[in-house]
């Protein structure tokens, strides 16, 4: 019923060939239906959700992995039409990708990665296979950078934690193309398999045969940041690392402070990210003196919001004091600033029920 009375209320402002508002919309009916299986209302209007086209129908068709996400048994049936097609048999060679188009292949890879990253209903055996099938795509889709930024999402998502070295080499491998759209992915996807375990840090939790292969693919992604011309890679991998630090506390201080002092806007924003997922939920002085600096010192806007935000979640296991915190920054005369502080308040008191 919400999203009937929204798509009729949009379609009566004369909204309906809006495709900001007509992404947004296909996001609320993701969220609204998380992992029900429930996508009755795109069935009933296919027609509505033709409209999107380029990045729009990417979300689309990833918002599919949303609604059904944890559901793995029927997870290939479902997004069947929209995968990029497969080698006919075993050990063939896959289709030649074009350069054009892209936006459903992708978003139905990146779909994948979403029903089977849920550890609720997905099994390690079935997490592998789909991460195969992906990995497969993602090897032969560098033509399309719309398909490796979808698969480079799903692997990311498939061996999230995983600490695969293999599968950190392959999505090296496609940063290396210096594509801005593919490289972004890849950069977070690195990330994500390599979450939490503080590669390239004094101390980390990859096994040792690999700790060394590890410390110098980290420099190597740090180094490329600095050369590469693309901002979408710098911010890849500027996640990625923040994803790394997750949980390393006094581990990750050299990496962030690094980050921090650095001339690029881009990574400075990274740094607040890693410091915020490195002391996430530990409610540390040490950290948030550092963001609340940040937040009125920064010379770059984007990197004063991200360290306003990154305070919910190193407060989230104590919400209540986040609005006392931000109380002087939502009085601030810099809009980003302001923007940020109703984010964290947002982030950190989701669920709580506080009026």
């Amino acid at each position: 019923l919400i999203m009937e009375n929204l798509k009729k209320s949009l379609e009566e402002r004369g909204s309906g060939r809006n495709s900001v508002l007509h992404n947004n919309a296909v996001a609320s009916h993701s969220y609204l239906n998380a992992g029900t299986t429930n996508d009755s209302f795109l069935r009933d209007h296919l027609d509505w959700m033709k409209k999107a086209s380029n990045w729009a129908k990417f979300s689309a068709t990833a918002s599919m992995g949303v609604i059904h996400a944890g559901h793995t048994t029927e997870a290939m049936t479902l997004l069947e039409p929209y995968l990029p097609p497969s080698s006919d048999s075993e050990g063939g060679e896959a289709p030649a990708v074009t350069s054009a188009g892209g936006y459903a292949e992708g978003g139905s890879l990146f779909a994948l990665g979403l029903i089977h990253g849920s550890r609720a209903g997905s099994s390690t055996a079935t997490r592998l296979e789909a991460s195969n099938f992906i990995r497969n795509h993602l090897r032969n889709s560098h033509a399309n950078e719309v398909i490796s930024h979808g698969a480079a999402l799903g692997v990311g998502l498939t061996a999230f934690g995983s600490g695969d070295l293999e599968i950190v080499n392959e999505l090296k491998e496609l940063l290396y193309t210096d594509s801005a759209v593919a490289g972004e992915a890849a950069g977070m996807a690195l990330g994500m398999v390599l979450v939490g375990s503080g590669a390239g840090n004094t101390k980390s939790s990859v096994p040792p045969g690999d700790a060394e292969e590890l410390l110098e693919i980290m420099a190597e992604l740090k180094n490329y940041a600095r050369e590469t011309q693309h901002e979408k890679i710098i911010r890849g991998i500027a996640m990625g690392i923040a994803l790394v630090n997750y949980g390393q506390e006094e581990n990750a201080d050299a990496v962030i402070e690094e980050m921090r002092a650095d001339r690029d806007p881009i990574l400075r924003y990274g740094a607040q990210y890693a410091l915020a997922l490195a002391y996430c939920g530990t409610g540390s002085n040490k950290a948030i003196r550092i963001l609340l600096h940040t937040a009125v010192s920064d010379v770059s806007d984007d990197v004063r919001m991200a360290a306003v935000i990154s305070l919910a979640f190193v407060l989230y296991k104590t919400p209540e004091w986040v609005p006392q915190l931000v109380k002087l920054l939502l009085e601030s005369f810099n809009p980003h600033v302001r923007y940020a502080s109703c984010m964290a308040v947002g982030i950190a008191m989701a669920g709580a029920g506080d009026p």
